[in-house]
């Protein structure tokens, strides 16, 4: 199990295959497992052998200064690490002749030592079918995206001109990206550009051979970072994972949307969730921009198929989706409190009065809301400041409207009273009012019997509350 003999051309096989579909030895960076098995070969391997491995083994070696420093485990053996299984032994050369045994008995074969001949037809007919099938797919192209490297003489080197003749370099498979110049020091700038290349028809010791070629301008160039570009079925499942993130302040968002229009109060405004779920925003916008700068190029444009990088495609079609619910819950949120707002202005209630009714709804609960968040900041008020003030342009367009009808009074009920006389009592101190039999002064817990007419106003503010 894992890798045998790294010294042998069986052994080196083996790692070359393995490393086809990998960039790394285990996960998607450099770790202490590409040390140990870099440290198994002897020498660098021949690039036209063994391309895979001689790739790898380039890349790891710009990190030698920091093996120590990489992360893993460093005392497991390279033979720990590789594929699942290896029928080489350590040494090919030495491994023990096969004995013929004349006494073996094979107890699921058949009777017969000649194979039927019509079993042995129908055998091949499938056979062939079936490679005949396998031949008709188109195996998609592996790819990967590197970060380049591109150093010039000194300081007095055209980097107009070392740009342009990296670009101009066409190959089939070879698709140039977004690019910077970099500081280095003393005045000298390196360009880093970025690459998507098809991994069967390019290989990157011969396209940075021909980038050394421009020798008025190119010092050397080195490889920063690769990474092979996802399938498309691994993609899913990481789109699906994007798709679930923040779902639980999503939830509590919807959750409070909900209650609020089933509450005779305005609950406290949701402060982290609204900036829990709008950083999210923010982050899947960077992703976005993450995933097509290899796309861009100079001028603006962009080089991205989706029809050939469907993976890519995937992962920008599910941020987009993920951004796109983000934006519809809290765009929900903010229209349900809004409609309570207006609600409550009509009904003659302001600030304050909100901000008393929500703490006095809490405490008749069992205790405070578990999910409920920060207001405002400022502990007085159940209202982001964005709803205070659009509270106070409501209510000063409504009273505008109302002063056009000083007879009739827009905000009381429609429906004709029951009873003329009521039995109420006080919530919150109101101080003396005149009524059609005379003055109340209006303390706390006290109740009275009086003309509905005279407090209903009071009633609809939270003052006064109507028993029976």
């Amino acid at each position: 199990m894992g890798f045998t003999d790294l010294l042998t051309d069986a052994g080196l096989a083996v790692l070359n295959s393995y490393l086809l579909t990998r960039s790394y030895i285990i996960d998607y960076a450099v770790s202490q497992a590409d040390v140990v098995v870099f440290k198994a070969l002897s020498t660098a391997p021949a690039a036209d052998k063994y391309p895979n491995v001689a790739r790898w083994y380039k890349h790891v070696a710009t990190y030698e200064d920091e093996f120590a420093t990489l992360p893993g485990d460093a005392s497991k053996p390279y033979t720990a690490y590789g594929p699942e299984a290896s029928e080489l032994t350590i040494n090919p050369a030495k491994a023990p002749a096969a004995e013929e045994d004349d006494d073996d008995v094979d107890l699921f074969g058949s009777d017969d030592e000649e194979e039927d001949a019509e079993a042995a037809r129908v055998r091949e007919e499938r056979l062939a079918e079936y490679r005949k099938k396998k031949e008709g797919k188109v195996k998609p192209a592996a790819k990967s995206v590197v970060t380049l490297d591109v150093k010039p003489w000194d300081d007095e080197t055209d980097m107009k001109a070392l740009e342009e003749s990296v670009r101009s370099i066409d190959q089939d498979g070879l698709v140039w990206g977004a690019s910077k110049l970099v500081a280095v020091g003393f005045g000298i700038k390196k360009l880093q550009i970025n690459l998507v290349i098809e991994d069967d028809k390019v290989s990157l010791d011969d396209l940075q051979d021909t980038i050394a070629g421009f020798e008025d301008y190119v010092q050397s160039s080195d490889v920063v970072a690769m990474q092979k570009l996802l399938d498309l079925c691994w993609c899913l499942e990481l789109s699906v994972a994007r798709l679930l993130v923040r779902t639980h302040e999503l939830y509590l968002a919807v959750q409070h949307a909900k209650r609020t229009q089933n509450l005779a109060h305005l609950p406290p405004y949701q402060t982290e969730i609204v900036r829990a779920v709008t950083r999210e925003v923010r982050d899947l916008d960077k992703d976005v921009a993450q995933l097509l700068e290899p796309y861009q190029d100079d001028a603006g444009g962009s080089s991205f198929d989706p029809t050939t990088d469907k993976a890519t495609a995937c992962a920008l079609l599910v941020d987009h989706l993920a951004m796109r619910r983000n934006k519809r819950c809290l765009l929900a949120y903010h229209r349900t409190r809004t409609e309570k707002l207006e609600e409550l202005v009509w009904r003659g209630s302001d600030v304050v009065d909100l901000a008393e009714a929500s703490s006095h709804a809490q405490e008749g609960n069992n205790g405070p809301d578990i999910h409920a968040g920060t207001g405002s900041g400022s502990g007085s008020s159940s209202l982001s400041p964005q709803e205070e003030d659009y509270v106070r342009q409501y209510s000063d367009l409504l009273a505008a409207y109302k002063g056009q009808w000083t007879d009739i009074d827009l905000t009381g009920s429609l429906e004709p009273p029951r009873d003329l006389f009521i039995d109420v009592r006080v919530l919150k101190d109101a101080g003396e009012i005149q009524t059609e039999y005379g003055s109340i002064t209006l303390s706390r817990n006290s109740q009275f019997y009086v003309r509905q007419g005279d407090v209903e106003r009071l009633i609809a503010q939270g003052y006064l509350q109507k028993l029976g």
